[in-house]
């Protein structure tokens, strides 16, 4: 097999409120693709910076053939803590200026994309996108406004996405099955916003989850809705649970997700309302759950809420989002 990277010629401009796609080429088993968002803004007078502000830029972002999607996150920062933590916090994210009047400010921001599970190895193959054997393939983003960066700030039509793919080529006479024997698997990424209107308790507020494959890991990231700022205390509890069986797999206090996730995948201990949980702590399989055999419906996760303020988060009365992102493989 032959290991080939390369920095595509074609950038994805920024373009206030709209989605911008570009056409990947289709000629290798895609193992992983780094973006580099340069942003370009201006500051007035007075500003007001959101927290995690450059990943608000980004509306959406996904990977996509005829409808299916390979990679999807619906919010940029949900694609921002799964980098930071599948390589423990070392991706590169500039802090947005706080300096008033300036013109031209350049700063960056590195999310990287991995498929498998073998997050340092960019040429790990357990998990793949077979670009060369699709009829086609786009890369999209869809772009938020200057006020997702936060008060008093321009976003310059300099603004723009770079991409970096690593991919696989075959050699004359060489097959897939002798690079992958144990089959090709593919991702499928789904993701989904949870409102929290109200208290919900005993794990009442439930969404189901993606089945027909191997469920691989969650992404939680909880929100307040006052500033859409990360919180700790909105949800209190979760569970994963199987109705039809009665059986619940695992249940936890939020807080001791949110403290384990930091030691697990050593996060800043800043980080409020961040919960990634491979689920092979659940199975004891590296790949995940095989929920294979199951109907949507079947496989759940749930949730207790809370809407009274604490001393750590004191802006949550209102109620959040939990911003959910699932990642499943299956055979090709």
């Amino acid at each position: 097999m032959i290991i080939h990277t390369y920095t595509m010629s074609d950038t994805l401009n920024f373009s206030s409120g709209t989605t911008v796609s570009k056409d990947i080429a289709r000629q290798g088993y895609i193992t992983h693709i780094d973006t580099l968002l340069k942003v370009v803004y201006d500051t007035a007078s007075s500003v007001s910076a959101n927290e995690d502000a450059f990943a608000r830029l980004i509306d959406g972002m996904g990977i996509s053939t005829a409808g299916r999607y390979y990679y999807n996150v619906s919010d940029g920062r949900q694609a921002l803590f799964l980098g930071r933590c599948q390589y423990q916090d070392n991706i590169r994210v500039d802090s947005i200026s706080t300096s008033t009047s300036q013109s031209g400010v350049v700063d960056y921001m590195a999310i990287p994309i991995h498929l498998g599970v073998q997050f340092y190895n960019s040429s790990d193959v357990t998990v793949v996108i077979p670009a060369w054997e699709l009829s086609s393939l786009k890369f999209e983003v869809d772009w938020g406004t200057n006020s997702d960066l936060g008060t008093g700030y321009t976003v310059s039509t300099s603004t723009k996405m770079f991409l970096t793919i690593k991919e696989i080529l075959l050699q004359e006479g060489e097959t897939i099955e002798a690079i992958m024997p144990a089959g090709k698997l593919l991702p499928r990424m789904t993701s989904s916003e949870k409102s929290v209107t109200s208290a919900y308790s005993n794990l009442s507020l439930e969404e189901d989850l993606p089945v027909g494959d191997l469920l691989s890991w969650i992404l939680l990231v909880v929100y307040g809705s006052t500033s859409a700022t990360r919180c700790n205390n909105l949800v209190t509890e979760l569970a994963i649970k199987f109705p039809r069986e009665a059986t619940t797999v695992f249940k936890s206090d939020f807080l001791p997700e949110v403290i384990a996730t930091r030691r697990r995948w050593a996060l800043n201990n800043d980080y409020k309302g961040v919960v990634f949980l491979p689920l092979s702590e659940v199975s004891g399989d590296e790949l995940g759950y095989d929920l294979s055999g199951y109907q949507v419906g079947d496989a759940k996760i749930c949730y207790s809420t809370s809407l009274s303020d604490t001393t750590e988060d004191n802006a949550q009365a209102d109620g959040g989002t939990i911003y959910q992102l699932f990642y499943n493989i299956g055979l090709g």
